[in-house]
């Protein structure tokens, strides 16, 4: 199995002719079918968050491709928290 830095040196092409959808979530359902992981992103209504979440984009992946995914997610908010920190740092300092 690839590690996630492996995975990230890949180049990714996105042909001039293809718009690629972006959507927003605040929700997300994860369920298994056999070897396959679901994700799927909804939108919750801000103003009835347990009563309705719309259905805005589904991802189907291997649990290997899910496995990469967390790894690679977990190093984009451990450097965040770096960063953010780092700024809180200059602003105490410059204070």
């Amino acid at each position: 199995m690839a590690s996630f830095q492996e995975a990230s040196q890949v180049e990714v092409r996105f042909p001039d002719q293809v718009v690629v959808p972006t959507y927003y979530s605040n929700l997300v359902l994860a369920s298994v079918l056999q070897d396959d992981v679901y994700l799927k992103f909804c939108i919750r209504d801000a103003d009835r968050p347990l009563a309705r979440a719309d259905l805005q984009c589904r991802v189907m992946m291997s649990v290997e491709s899910l496995r990469r995914l967390i790894e690679g997610l977990a190093q984009l908010v451990r450097q965040y928290e770096q960063r953010m920190e780092e700024l809180r740092q200059q602003q105490r300092a410059s204070s």
